[in-house]
């Protein structure tokens, strides 16, 4: 199963705001809350399946590094060796001095935790459980940095730029390609890796349904949001003349797409996941998805088109429409884009920032995602991490 939007959102409460809100008839935010509760297992949460491997992603924002400079860490410290103490020196041989030990940087290890959460760490690195700047970190930090375009500096007086884009509201589909197996016996995985279609071998059109979750009453303005998403998505295959996605409305239970919204903070994150998006596949990760859900808070104030975009968006509302196609695009294979254009751009530059037209980036990432062969795996690296459960 597939994952997810990360947000920093500025939270008022409903009372505090409902005298503004009465005079904004296409802001809304969901009546009814499906409650998630904090640390729950998988069979406590209710119409929603979310895997040991994706609840990871549900993390408080990093605090960013102090700026300082602590004092050097000890040269007996076990977290600098793979094997827990210092090298002994060669017999026969003079002893080659050691290297200085990494820079110990308050507050690093949550920063690491954010690159593992996103792809550019592997989650079960030791590099995690300390505050050095290692040079696994700086490869992370570089790795981020060309991603998004940012100028690549490991001083901290000079990462600014990274900083902020880091505070930037994202989804939370890591940037890199990532894949859990989730049950060894069942053979069932979650995965990131482009070109995972809908499709079986040839088959050239290929019918979808989509549900909302009952208990989250969304009225026919919601309903239409996500219809004229997915009309956008098929319209561009169609145009594309690549294999054809129909989709169509249905009860949740039964539906191939659910939709639910839901209280993300009851999982102790706070203001940080907006939503996300996830992908069940059989059969391993290149196997055909059997499921997907799109996940979103509930907690939010949602923007339906056609809103008055003057008024200043500083209670932490968030455009709908482009949301979804941003979910949708997860959901048919895409990574994430480099370009700031694209629906498929991980960051939320600006809170009152609207796509719902797909770029040129965006068509020719579909057109590659469906034009390959069906028996083509892809060519992505992948980080891969074991949580059989």
């Amino acid at each position: 199963m597939l994952f997810l939007l990360l947000l920093i959102v500025p939270h008022k409460s409903t009372a505090a705001l409902s005298h503004e809100l009465s005079k904004f008839v296409n802001i809304f935010q969901i009546p009814s809350i499906s409650p998630l509760p904090k640390n729950p297992s998988i069979s406590e949460i209710p119409k929603v399946n979310l895997p040991p491997g994706i609840r990871r992603i549900f993390k408080r924002r990093p605090k960013l590094p102090k700026r300082h400079s602590p004092p050097p860490p000890s040269l007996s410290n076990a977290a600098l060796y793979s094997n827990g103490a210092p090298p002994p020196p060669s017999p026969n041989s003079k002893a080659a001095p050691r290297p200085p030990p990494p820079t110990e940087i308050e507050g690093l290890k949550e920063v690491k935790q954010y690159f593992a959460d996103f792809g550019y760490m592997n989650d079960s690195s030791n590099s995690l459980a300390h505050d050095y700047l290692d040079d696994e970190t700086k490869l992370a930090i570089k790795t981020y940095q060309d991603f998004f375009n940012l100028n690549v500096t490991y001083e901290l007086e000079n990462m600014d730029n990274t900083f902020h884009q880091m505070s930037l509201p994202r989804c939370a589909v890591p940037d890199l390609n990532v894949t859990y197996e989730l049950n060894s016996k069942t053979n069932t995985t979650v995965s990131w890796p482009q070109g995972i279609r809908w499709f079986l071998k040839d088959t050239r059109t290929k019918h979808l349904t989509y549900g909302f979750a009952l208990e989250n009453e969304v009225s026919s303005n919601v309903t239409k949001v996500f219809k004229d998403a997915f009309r956008h998505w098929s319209k561009a295959l169609t145009e594309l003349n690549l294999p054809q996605l129909n989709f169509s409305e249905t009860d949740y239970d039964t539906s191939d797409i659910k939709i639910g919204f839901y209280n993300f903070g009851k999982l102790g994150v706070e203001e940080v996941v907006i939503g996300g998006t996830i992908l069940g596949y059989e059969n391993g990760s290149y196997g055909s998805p059997v499921v997907a859900d799109i996940l979103l808070d509930g907690t939010l104030l949602w923007v339906l088109p056609g809103s008055n975009f003057t008024w200043s968006w500083k209670y932490g509302e968030f455009d709908l429409e482009t949301v979804a196609m941003h979910q949708i695009g997860h959901i048919l294979g895409l990574d994430h884009s480099t370009n700031e254009e694209s629906v498929m751009y991980p960051s939320i530059k600006k809170l009152n920032e609207t796509k719902v037209e797909l770029t040129d980036d965006d068509k020719e990432s579909i057109r590659r995602v469906y034009s390959i062969s069906s028996t083509t795996k892809p060519t992505n690296n992948n980080v891969s991490n074991n949580v059989s459960g």
